[in-house]
């Protein structure tokens, strides 16, 4: 894995340090070397809904939107309470409201 990203002296900047990717998914995914480790002083949040692909195959896309919606919002929540800032994503260009830097949009990340 690179560490360009995690060794970026301000972290609130790091994504600018990723290079932008165009690959396929399935091809990016193999290709380690394109990856880089989170900086040091940030947290991975991750939500899941428990059979979801299952969900999906039956129709329920609708109550598993919402579901998932719900997660991330218990996420914010929890994050709120703990005085702690989170990315904010918004539409597919991903710019983020990052710690340190209310209100401000950084560029695009890959």
């Amino acid at each position: 894995m690179r560490d360009t990203a995690a060794d970026t002296p301000d972290s609130t900047r790091c994504y600018e340090a990723l290079p932008l990717n165009a690959l396929p998914l399935s091809q990016l995914m193999a290709e380690r070397h394109r990856f880089a480790d989170v900086p040091a002083d940030w947290h991975v949040v991750i939500t899941d809904v428990k059979k979801s692909t299952q969900a999906l195959s039956n129709g329920m896309h609708h109550l598993v939107n919402l579901v998932a919606t719900g997660s991330i919002i218990a996420a914010l929540n929890i994050s709120r309470r703990a005085d702690t800032r989170v990315p904010f994503f918004r539409r597919r260009l991903g710019h983020a409201h990052l710690p340190g830097q209310p209100g401000r949009a950084d560029p695009p990340c890959a």
